[in-house]
Order: C-alpha cells, then sequence, then structure tokens
C-alpha cells in the first residue's frame, strides 16, 4: 500500500523557563548550551508510516507525547529535528502558499469540541466557513447543499444550523467537529482523542461515523487515545508510545493476540474484559520518571520494566522487526532473539 504520511527521526523538545507556569520553544543552538534538566522532551527520535487508506491508533497514558505529535503533524508546532513527509513532501519546508493548500487536505478534530467551535457562530457559519476559505467560487447554495450532505452523514439534523454550539450536546458538537473537518474533501484525519469526553453510548455513535467514513470514503485516520478497548475494533494498526519514544508498533490482531513490549503487555492486561481475573493484571512499579531532564541514552521505561537490566540504563534500544507485522524497541527481545 501506498504510504500517505511518514514520519522520520521526529523529535520535539522545550525549555523551562524560570516562570514554573511557561515553557517556550528552545532553538537547537541555544538547546547544545542549555541546562538539560531544564529540558522538557515530549517526543523523543520517534519513526513511523500510516498507509493511505489506513486508522493507526497512537496509544499511551497521559503526558506521553501523542498530542504534541498530532500538532506537529498538523504544523501547529514546529519541529525541534526530524522531518514529517505528506506524499513524500516534508512539511517543515512548505511555503505559506503550499502549507494552506496541505490544511485542506489534513484536517484535525480535537479532544474538546466546545472549545473547538466558535460560540459566535451559528452551525451554517462554522460549516460555511472552510468552504468559503478553500472554495471561495462556490456560491451559498452549494455550500448549504455540501454542509446538509455533511450533515446527513454526521447524523445530525438540519435543524442544527440555525443553532449554536452552547445549544448542543457533547455528542452533536463532536458530530459538527468531524462535519467540519471532512468538508473541504480532507484525506487525512488526526482524531486526538476524540470521544474521551463523552458518555459511552455517544462514543459509540462517534466511532462508528469515524468507521463508516473510513469504509466508504477511503478515508486515512491517525485515532490518538489512552483506550486500547476502542483501538481493538477501529484500527488497522496501533503504534504504543511511551515518554515519547515508540515502544511497538504493528497489525492490531497481532499486538493484541501476541504483545512483545513490557509497556504494551502492561497496558492490554488493565483492558477490562469480563471474567477476566484481576491476577492476569500486570501492576507496574517503580518511579514514574518525568520528561524534563530526561536521559535520551537510555531506555525510557527502565525505571518501570520488570525485566530490567543494566544494559537498559547504558543503551536506548532501537525499534527491529520481529516477524511480518510487528515492531519493537526492547533489549530483551533482541537478546531472546540472539
Amino acid at each position: 500500500m501506498e504510504s500517505l504520511l511518514s514520519i522520520r527521526n521526529l523529535k520535539k523538545s522545550f525549555v523551562l523557563e524560570s516562570s514554573f507556569f511557561k515553557t517556550v520553544f528552545l532553538k537547537k543552538k541555544q538547546q547544545d548550551q542549555a541546562d538539560s534538566t531544564r529540558i522538557l522532551h515530549a517526543v523523543n527520535d520517534i519513526s513511523f508510516e500510516i498507509l493511505k487508506g489506513e486508522m493507526l491508533a497512537l496509544v499511551g497514558e497521559s503526558g506521553s507525547g501523542k498530542s504534541t505529535i498530532a500538532q506537529m503533524i498538523m504544523r501547529l508546532l514546529d519541529l525541534s529535528s526530524g522531518s514529517i513527509l505528506y506524499r513524500d513532501k516534508a512539511i517543515e519546508r512548505l511555503s505559506r502558499k503550499q502549507l494552506f493548500s496541505y490544511r485542506k487536505k489534513m484536517q484535525m478534530i480535537f479532544q474538546n469540541p466546545f472549545a473547538s467551535l466558535s460560540p459566535r457562530m451559528r452551525v451554517q457559519e462554522i460549516m460555511h466557513e472552510p468552504l468559503s476559505i478553500h472554495y471561495p467560487k462556490m456560491n451559498f447554495t452549494e455550500r448549504q447543499n455540501k454542509t446538509k450532505e455533511m450533515l446527513n452523514i454526521c447524523a445530525m439534523g438540519e435543524d442544527s444550523l440555525s443553532r449554536f454550539p452552547h445549544e448542543l450536546s457533547g455528542g452533536q458538537q463532536q458530530r459538527i467537529a468531524i462535519a467540519r473537518a471532512l468538508i473541504s474533501n480532507c484525506e487525512f484525519l488526526v482524531a486526538d482523542e476524540p470521544v474521551s469526553a463523552l458518555d459511552v453510548s455517544v462514543q459509540a455513535q462517534i466511532l462508528n461515523i469515524l468507521s463508516e467514513l473510513k469504509k466508504n470514503k477511503g478515508l486515512t485516520c491517525l485515532f490518538i487515545t489512552h483506550d486500547l478497548s476502542i483501538t481493538k475494533h477501529m484500527a488497522d494498526r496501533i503504534a504504543v508510545i511511551y515518554l515519547g519514544s515508540l515502544c511497538e508498533i504493528g497489525k492490531t490482531s497481532d499486538v493484541f493476540r501476541k504483545p512483545l513490549h513490557p509497556y504494551t503487555k502492561a497496558l492490554l492486561s488493565a483492558v477490562p474484559e469480563f471474567g477476566k481475573p484481576l491476577a492476569q493484571r500486570i501492576e507496574l512499579k517503580g518511579d514514574i520518571p518525568t520528561p524534563v531532564g530526561l536521559d535520551l541514552n537510555s531506555c525510557s521505561f527502565a525505571s518501570r520494566c520488570p525485566y530490567v537490566k543494566d544494559r537498559c540504563y547504558a543503551e536506548k534500544p532501537k525499534l527491529q522487526s520481529y516477524g511480518k507485522n510487528v515492531l519493537a524497541a526492547c533489549h530483551g527481545l533482541e537478546e531472546k532473539r540472539l
């Protein structure tokens, strides 16, 4: 299959200022001179690809760097180093004009739908705005017909056109956010925790909409979540990230059937299942590290890994293939294979 998006050796670091509540980006030349204990390493040398027409789930606990990756893909954050290729073009090198065309093809759904919708605009205005920007020659009737079509796809009635976001429920707001993201005929969607703030029944409705869009429209999607039970039924592949480093990536069925990395095993053991005994759950022990002043020359999971060895603190493991559909970064797996 064709690769639509390729991430290569992606890194993102921030430097903490003297003010406790404020962080600013530090350029590489300044970074080399800075005190390492004041640098927050959000994303550490990550590489993966997203194939055209697939849904890749990026999973991990809060603070692991998932949303930072999403924002760099959308050019909401600059890269510290590395490259993001969209159809073999490096997005960090795009001009302002090229970036405008790029954002027409790629859209993002945010975790909080209400915060992403203008409270001063009615649904009709919210839906018409991207069409006015990307298709300036489209008249009002054409914009209105396109809006009604997308609302119908996202299971929203035409009566919502005259409403403000605060007059809608959380699920309805998220459907409007999805419809707005797709109305410009985008081919790649970044969904950042799109259902985490919604009730379970509403979650199912939103997930079904995304699944149908992928199936019927060929939509490519990066689905960011910390809920592995969702990814089992949604994603073609899963990428597991811990403290800014990629632990394991592979076909969903293979990762669920036989997880390789200790962190992936711990995550899967915590997924609630009917009749599953508590004894099967893996409880991680040890100190939870911080991304501030992180040692980039060691395994990020070493302080919590039940199989840790001296080598794990001295050398960062590389992502290697363990079968046709799975890659993992673990010294223990490497030594077993040898």
